[in-house]
């Protein structure tokens, strides 16, 4: 099984104030969009979809890692069917930043994109090795994290 799930760019990112309340809230709302480039070929026949997690690392910075979505914003997760045993596609995968305050304006927080598949017979996620225990999420070579950093 080969894989292919590298560089990655971050598209949008943009602060936007809530209205009359920036006078009475020193934070801001805003969600940052990651184009993550996926590249799997020669996957299990068992695997039925992959899904790619996007999460933003930052104790200055509320994020849906850490709190619950507002209703219609979607978790910063997006899944892809696999066809044939493949999926070769670029994921858009939006994460939703809760509160940006005034002091997080310049500095660097953290992000981590992942993917894990989801096995038919399993009923279940699971992420991929080169040693995993079940044949449907075995992958060589497995696809680690993305991790890098954004400026507020």
């Amino acid at each position: 099984m080969r894989s292919g799930f590298v560089a990655m760019t971050v598209l949008a990112f943009g602060l936007s104030a809530p209205g009359a309340a920036v006078a009475q809230t020193p934070t801001m709302e805003t969600s940052v969009t990651f184009l993550v480039p996926v590249n799997l070929t020669q996957l299990s026949p068992d695997l039925e979809k992959i899904r790619v997690n996007c999460i933003i690392l930052s104790d200055t910075v509320l994020n849906t890692w850490y709190t619950s979505p507002p209703a219609g914003i979607p978790i910063p997760k997006v899944e892809a069917v696999v066809t044939s045993g493949r999926v070769v596609t670029t994921l858009s995968v939006m994460v939703y930043v809760v509160s940006v305050p005034p002091t997080a304006i310049g500095q660097q927080s953290n992000y981590q994109c992942s993917i894990d598949g989801y096995s038919k017979s399993l009923q279940r996620w699971g992420f991929f090795s080169a040693t995993a225990t079940d044949a449907a999420f075995r992958l060589t070579p497995a696809p680690g994290p993305i991790n890098g950093q954004i400026t507020w």
